[in-house]
């Protein structure tokens, strides 16, 4: 930033108009004395005022910058013209003062205002956007302003002549550099905390070298290790990393292509449990396949006997089919046999009431002469008598077919006792056909 010129109206002690050309003999340094109270720090004080709308002295204030030399009607204002990366500017600043009126009589208040001209010629004249667009502009703060481009002529005295400590201090009191000392100090509080991080990473770093396991076959690795540990070299341990790395690595590919071979071992095993598993149900199959064989050999020893058993089961079936009618006929013979005792039962009543009747007759015939009353009515008991007689041959009749049913039912009994014998001999044949059945289903 180059001051090109200053213009002041009415301010501080200069009651006219003031216009200082900083570029006047174009030798780039312009010198401002004077004796002192003649106004030189006014200068200063306009400029921070142009910009910052402060003063440069602590003490000095915006109220009291119109001079008290001006006549009424003289407007009070800075001009400042700038120029700032090659770009011309221009700023006008006016403080809050008392002027006439210009309507009527008395006095009236001014207020502060400030206008900035930029470069393509468009006017700021919000004195809170000019405020904002220098400082953009500018990039310091009126503090900062102050102590980089701004120094009170005492303080500047006090500086030349104090010592190399004192001059530290007013160096530290003209810049404020006490920001500096406070990053100063943090760099250093920052420094300590570093080293001892690094003084806990190198005891760390140190513990994991020793803990680390070399293999032989690593080359000089272990040795290059040793030295590191020995000597305490913290920085010396940055030349064994790409090693440990590259060991790493070559122990990464051992792991892999073991990792393999034991996966290619679990794929083995697991084939032959599968193989184990598969010549248990072989054997299995083997040791039923020899049941099975000695089975065999079995029957066919007894294959003889069971074809005996079935020789006996066929000639036993034969015999059954053969009793078959005769127990049909027994059945029959049976029903004939209820039959005719049924028929003998009732010739029996039959023959025993004829005879009961014949009785009465014979009683009848042996009556005497004096019972010719009785006689009289002899024709029908002799009617009765002769029927009676009928029923006696009947009865002899009945007599003899008793007898023949009787002769009947004997020869019945002889063939139901055959058919009975038959019958249980089929039987036994049968239970013993059905054990020999239930024992082959049993082997």
């Amino acid at each position: 930033m180059r001051h090109v010129k200053l213009t002041m109206s009415a301010f501080g002690p200069y009651a006219g108009t003031e216009v200082i050309d900083f570029e006047e003999d174009q030798r780039g340094l312009f010198l401002i004395t004077g004796e002192t109270g003649s106004g030189k720090t006014m200068v200063f004080d306009a400029i921070m005022y142009a910009l910052y709308d402060d003063t440069s002295g602590a003490s000095r204030g915006n109220q009291s910058l119109r001079s008290d030399f001006s006549g009424p009607e003289t407007e009070t204002f800075v001009e400042l013209d700038f120029r700032l990366g090659g770009r011309s500017y221009k700023v006008r600043r006016s403080p809050r003062y008392l002027r006439p009126s210009r309507r009527g009589s008395g006095m009236t208040e001014q207020v502060p205002a400030a206008e900035l001209t930029l470069p393509d010629g468009r006017v700021i004249s919000s004195k809170r956007e000019a405020d904002l667009e220098i400082a953009q502009l500018i990039g310091l703060d009126k503090d900062q302003f102050r102590q980089v481009v701004m120094i009170a002529q005492g303080t500047f005295f006090d500086l030349i002549e104090a010592s190399s400590l004192e001059r530290s201090a007013i160096y530290r009191k003209l810049f404020n550099t006490s920001r500096f000392e406070a990053m100063q100090n943090a760099f250093l509080r920052r420094y300590s905390e570093a080293r001892s991080k690094k003084q806990r990473l190198a005891d760390r770093l140190f513990h994991d070298l020793e803990r680390l396991s070399i293999p032989d076959d690593a080359g000089d690795l272990g040795a290059l290790r040793d030295r590191i540990l020995e000597e305490k070299n913290f920085w010396g341990a940055e030349a064994l990393l790409p090693r440990l790395e590259e060991e790493a690595k070559r122990l990464q590919g051992r792991q892999e292509e073991s990792a393999r071979a034991l996966e290619e071992l679990r794929r083995r095993d697991e084939e032959l449990l599968l193989q184990l598993e598969q010549a248990k149900t072989d054997n299995g199959l083997l040791d039923k396949l020899e049941a099975a064989r000695g089975e065999e050999k079995k029957l066919e020893a007894s294959k003889e006997d069971y074809l005996a058993r079935g020789a006996r089961l066929q000639a036993d079936e034969r015999a059954r089919q053969k009793a078959e009618p005769l127990y049909r006929e027994r059945e029959r013979t049976r029903g004939r046999r209820a039959e005719l005792g049924q028929r003998r039962t009732n010739a029996e009543n039959e023959l025993l009431e004829a005879g009961e009747k014949a009785d009465a007759a014979r009683k009848a015939l042996l009556l005497t002469e004096e019972d010719r009353s009785l006689r009289e009515g002899l024709p029908g008991e002799i009617q009765s008598l002769t029927k009676a007689r009928s029923q006696a041959s009947r009865f002899e009749e009945l007599s003899r077919s008793l007898l023949a049913v009787q002769e009947e039912i004997r020869d019945l009994a002889g063939e139901e006792g055959r058919l009975r014998l038959a019958q249980e001999e089929t039987d036994r044949s049968k239970k013993a056909l059905d054990a020999e059945l239930e024992a082959l289903a049993d082997s």
